[in-house]
């Protein structure tokens, strides 16, 4: 299985992604991220789709490395990643963002396999 962040870095475009709502249609109409009509995505909104619509069924040590990213990228400021997503002046904060999650999230999984 791939990692979150490799699925979220190949699912999150500059074309798909959105502000201010989890999920919008081909209307630019919120939705829920889990609709079929659903063809942008803020970050959460991305992490909901890929598991299925449910975000909360995110295992939380994933949500904690997105929120530890999301900390050091705003110099402690902010902590919601949904905040982070809306306050992004460009894409490029975004990917940036994911680029760092991936980084936590395969020192994490080295851990893990060290552990084991």
């Amino acid at each position: 299985m791939k990692s979150i962040a490799k699925q979220l870095k190949e699912f999150l475009t500059e074309e798909n992604w959105t502000q201010g709502t989890f999920a919008r249609d081909e209307k630019n109409e919120p939705v829920l991220p889990n609709s079929p009509l659903a063809c942008k995505f803020c970050v959460a909104g991305a992490i909901s789709h890929i598991y299925g619509g449910e975000f909360f069924g995110v295992p939380e040590v994933y949500i904690e490395l997105m929120r530890r990213a999301v900390t050091v990228l705003s110099n402690n400021d902010i902590v919601s990643i949904g905040i982070y997503n809306d306050r992004a002046e460009s894409f490029n904060e975004i990917s940036s963002l994911l680029d760092l999650y991936e980084q936590y999230e395969n020192e994490e999984l080295e851990l893990i396999a060290n552990q084991e």
